[in-house]
């Protein structure tokens, strides 16, 4: 996993630290607050609460796809993750079930690391609107790096 996310996002990385991006983002909008002239500056804070459900099932495959993952382990990866049916108690009775049609299962080990993944691909996504000059990065001090994203998941 190291080899394959950028250091942006630290859940579910080994070493990194929620709290690293923390600190970084408060350095961001202190640079905002404290920025003078006509140029404004605009930060986004993104709930990805949600995400998990609704995460589309092709783009996780089109993910594990671009970053190598053989046919056959794309095959079973895929399987494990759309093979589910679930069924609810509704007035103490257990309904018929259903199948998802998005989203990973959380509780299921392998979903954190292919959320991740997918959260790489945005940042992929991302960093091309930057190249692009559609978005401008930002330097939290003036020989700072560029940021465009910090990727802080917390999944509770």
């Amino acid at each position: 996993m190291c080899k394959l996310v950028s250091p942006n996002q630290v859940s579910f990385v080994p070493g990194r630290q929620i709290s690293d991006n923390i600190f970084i983002a408060q350095e961001v909008l202190h640079r905002f607050y404290r920025a003078r002239g006509k140029t404004g500056y605009i930060a986004w804070k993104i709930d990805l609460s949600k995400a998990y459900d609704i995460l589309k099932w092709s783009f996780i495959e089109q993910t594990l796809a671009e970053i190598g993952i053989r046919e056959t382990s794309l095959h079973l990866i895929m399987s494990c993750v759309k093979n589910v049916s679930y069924k609810i108690i509704l007035n103490g009775q257990l309904t018929e079930s259903f199948k998802p049609q998005r989203g990973v299962r959380q509780g299921d080990p392998l979903s954190p690391y292919l959320f991740v993944l997918c959260m790489e691909k945005l940042s992929h996504i991302i960093a091309a609107r930057v190249l692009k000059k559609e978005w401008k990065a930002v330097r939290a001090a003036r020989s700072g790096p560029l940021i465009w994203h910090i990727c802080s998941l917390r999944m509770t």
